[in-house]
């Protein structure tokens, strides 16, 4: 079995990049994806926690009027995505437009984690801020 001309270049031009890949480092275009090469042992998001304690998503309410509760545990805030981050100092500055009633609630930040790769999943609860807005 014999390679063609145009075989030749291209098993050539893969090896060569590939060394270069291995050579250069993290330079675009010759990046190794590293970015795959872990997994990501801790998701959350930002949910309102009404009176009865079922978290319900933000868009579900209305006409925000919150504060920053008086207990806040520090190590809700490692990793803290910068979507949620944006979210946190739209509510905190929010000030409600309208005196019709509305529903206490707390702004709580619900981190996912996966310490044992073959465990189960574990799910806390870190409360953010005090709040009362109306539901949609």
């Amino acid at each position: 079995m014999s390679l063609s001309r145009l075989q030749f270049v291209a098993v050539g031009c893969f090896g060569l990049y590939t060394l270069t890949a291995f050579r250069v480092g993290e330079a675009f275009p010759f990046a190794r994806f590293h970015m795959f090469d872990h997994f990501m042992v801790r998701a959350s998001r930002l949910v309102a926690i009404p009176a009865d304690g079922r978290p319900h998503e933000i868009s579900e309410f209305v006409n925000w009027d919150c504060k920053p509760v008086e207990h806040v545990d520090r190590s809700c805030f490692q990793s803290y995505p910068e979507g949620d981050a944006r979210i946190y100092k739209e509510l905190e500055s929010s000030r409600a437009e309208s005196s019709a009633p509305r529903e206490s609630l707390k702004i709580a930040r619900r981190e996912i984690s996966t310490p044992d790769s073959d465990g189960p999943a574990v799910i806390r609860y870190c409360a953010l801020l005090a709040c009362t807005a109306q539901a949609k």
